[in-house]
Protein backbone atom coordinates (compact mmCIF):
# COMPACT_ATOMS: atom_id res chain seq x y z
CA UNK A 1 0.00 0.00 0.00
CA UNK A 2 1.13 3.43 -0.90
CA UNK A 3 0.18 6.39 1.62
CA UNK A 4 -0.21 9.71 -1.10
CA UNK A 5 -1.59 12.83 -1.14
CA UNK A 6 -4.31 11.78 -2.85
CA UNK A 7 -5.44 9.15 0.13
CA UNK A 8 -4.66 12.12 2.77
CA UNK A 9 -6.38 14.45 0.63
CA UNK A 10 -9.44 11.95 0.71
CA UNK A 11 -9.11 11.23 4.48
CA UNK A 12 -8.86 14.71 5.60
CA UNK A 13 -11.84 15.57 3.83
CA UNK A 14 -13.87 12.80 5.38
CA UNK A 15 -12.16 14.32 8.91
CA UNK A 16 -14.04 17.09 8.32
CA UNK A 17 -16.87 16.06 8.17
CA UNK A 18 -17.05 13.73 10.93
CA UNK A 19 -18.52 14.86 14.17
CA UNK A 20 -15.42 13.86 15.79
CA UNK A 21 -13.06 15.88 13.37
CA UNK A 22 -11.06 12.50 12.73
CA UNK A 23 -10.59 9.47 10.41
CA UNK A 24 -9.22 6.28 10.68
CA UNK A 25 -7.60 4.37 7.83
CA UNK A 26 -7.13 0.36 8.32
CA UNK A 27 -3.74 -0.55 7.16
CA UNK A 28 -4.11 -4.37 7.90
CA UNK A 29 -4.07 -6.93 4.65
CA UNK A 30 -7.09 -8.56 5.86
CA UNK A 31 -9.60 -8.92 8.67
CA UNK A 32 -7.28 -11.95 10.20
CA UNK A 33 -4.47 -10.10 10.29
CA UNK A 34 -3.96 -9.26 14.26
CA UNK A 35 -2.06 -6.12 14.20
CA UNK A 36 -3.10 -2.98 14.86
CA UNK A 37 -2.01 -0.47 12.12
CA UNK A 38 -4.05 2.44 11.04
CA UNK A 39 -3.32 5.76 9.97
CA UNK A 40 -5.00 8.26 11.80
CA UNK A 41 -6.26 12.05 10.68
CA UNK A 42 -7.67 14.86 12.61
CA UNK A 43 -8.42 18.15 11.21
Amino acid sequence: MKIDKELLDKLTEQAKASQRLRMNYDLRNSAEDKSQRMLNVKW
